[in-house]
């Protein structure tokens, strides 16, 4: 097991393509921009993780289609206008753990449709102990299975917390909020 110790966007990228399961990825602070993962595959999980242990990586966005064995601790995601903040489709093993995803903080709430989305057949998915914020809605499961949703924080959302459909074999729970609604300024 490697650490590989990266401070921007292509260096990340580099530290991908030479990983091995069970390397780490160890994030300096700053921002890494929007970062397109999809069709890394790894038959272990590679950990991308924030260096100095205080979510002091911040992404714009984080999109993953057909990615395997990836996975986030203590990260930011700070997305100004995305779709979603994390977007994962037809992935499987992949984690989100110990992280903040959040939109810009503005009333109305508007920018980011969801904080994390999951879809397509997407299975094996862990979101665990994250604080998701200013966005119109919280994490959403479209067509996903056997996927562990547990001790998320969901606050200051236009629409919903979670939404759910098409799913199987999910485990929810210990999730808390939202306590804040705010308006999208959809008419």
């Amino acid at each position: 097991m490697a650490n590989f110790n990266v401070s921007n966007s292509s260096q990340l990228m580099s530290a991908l393509s030479s990983a091995k399961a069970g390397d780490t990825i160890l994030l300096a602070d700053g921002n890494y921009g929007n970062v397109d993962l999809s069709e890394y595959q790894f038959n272990d999980y590679v950990t991308i993780t924030s260096a100095n242990g205080d979510k002091g990586a911040i992404f714009d966005e984080i999109e993953l289609e057909d990615a395997s064995y990836l996975r986030f601790d203590n990260i930011s995601v700070e997305s100004g206008g995305a779709r979603a903040g994390i977007w994962v489709a037809d992935s499987h093993h992949i984690e989100i753990l110990n992280s903040e995803i959040s939109g810009p903080v503005s009333y109305p709430v508007s920018g980011v449709g969801f904080g994390i989305e999951v879809r397509d057949g997407s299975h094996n998915i862990k979101i665990a102990y994250n604080d998701i914020h200013h966005v119109k809605n919280g994490m959403v499961n479209f067509g996903t299975e056997d996927f562990e949703i547990i001790g998320n924080n969901v606050n200051h959302v236009g629409a919903d917390a979670f939404k759910f459909a098409g799913v199987d074999g999910g485990l929810i729970k210990n999730n808390m909020g939202p306590t804040e609604f705010h308006p999208t300024g959809i008419q």
